[in-house]
């Protein structure tokens, strides 16, 4: 982690070793009283990337004695990713905090690549799919389960009984409402047991197949 010190004027303290490391280009600078916004102005020139430079010279016009805690995520010329904190201090002073954020980049990047694939894979299936979390919460579902029960958008997060309750207040269910239809169908849900047909109130049937997670979760299939 590079630390740098600047004192209420804004003007260069100190710094550890492994901020001078992560910014050789600096070395010249590094002398008392050198502005924080020449320090920020010379790594726009020549470690961050052209399309960064704006973002890093409004950090420069900052004021560094004043404000909250501000963080900023900026990619190197090399292709590393930093993180720049500043916190500042009871005293004026102000701390700029320097992290190499690379591996957290990258591995949020993967994340997201997998969430698009698991998209595009439920997206690919023909029935409906939707997936509760181990507090009965929803994740995810595909457009199949939301055209089936006619539902135009879903809250992730939404708990499974409060889709029940709602699907009867809009009337979707053929003969369900009562608390023994309610307390049979949220005791099939949790107990998954073999598919279950239910009706609906438009005349169509859906087979629901539901099975548990291994964290806990159920995972739903449900076929028109």
């Amino acid at each position: 982690v590079g630390l740098a010190q600047y004192g209420p004027d804004g003007g260069y303290l100190s710094g550890n070793r492994a901020f001078t490391f992560l910014f050789t280009g600096l070395v010249d600078l590094l002398r008392p009283g050198v502005p924080f916004a020449d320090h920020l102005e010379r790594l726009a020139d020549t470690a961050f990337l052209p399309a960064d430079r704006a973002r890093v010279l409004r950090l420069a016009r900052r004021d560094t004695g004043t404000g909250g805690r501000d963080a900023v995520v900026l990619q190197r010329r090399d292709g590393r990713w930093v993180q720049l904190e500043l916190r500042p201090q009871m005293d004026g002073r102000t701390v700029a905090i320097w992290l190499d954020v690379t591996a957290r980049v990258s591995a949020e990047a993967e994340l997201d690549r997998l969430r698009e694939r698991l998209t595009d894979a439920i997206e690919s299936i023909n029935d409906g799919f939707v997936l509760f979390d181990a507090e009965d919460r929803l994740v995810l579902s595909n457009s199949a389960y939301r055209r089936a029960y006619r539902i135009a958008a879903l809250r992730t997060g939404e708990r499974f009984e409060d889709l029940l309750r709602e699907g009867i207040e809009s009337g979707l269910y053929a003969g369900g409402g009562d608390a023994d239809w309610v307390a049979r169908r949220l005791a099939h849900h949790r107990r998954s047991e073999d598919p279950l047909e239910m009706p609906l109130a438009d005349g169509r049937w859906m087979r629901v197949t539901e099975r548990p997670t291994a964290e806990g979760g159920i995972v739903g299939i449900h076929v028109d």
